[in-house]
């Protein structure tokens, strides 16, 4: 599991996938299937990428810690 924290202008995103520069395309509209959530807060780009975590719960962890941080 790998983690993506992406940004746009005032925004930001972090992300526990498997295929973060395939997300990325799919914020962006470049690849249909999904992130219609992000359609209007275009274009996001991945400003830090973090791997290699044990397990995928230690990178669920990490995200909803960091997720709960940038909304304070």
């Amino acid at each position: 599991m790998n983690m993506v924290f992406g940004k746009t202008r005032s925004l930001r995103l972090l992300v526990s996938i498997l295929n973060p520069r395939r997300r990325i395309r799919q914020h962006n509209g470049e690849i249909g299937c999904g992130a219609w959530r992000t359609k209007k807060k275009r274009p996001w780009e991945m400003v830090l990428y973090i791997y290699g975590f044990p397990t995928n719960v230690a990178a669920l962890q990490v995200e909803y810690s960091y997720s709960t941080l940038l909304l304070h």
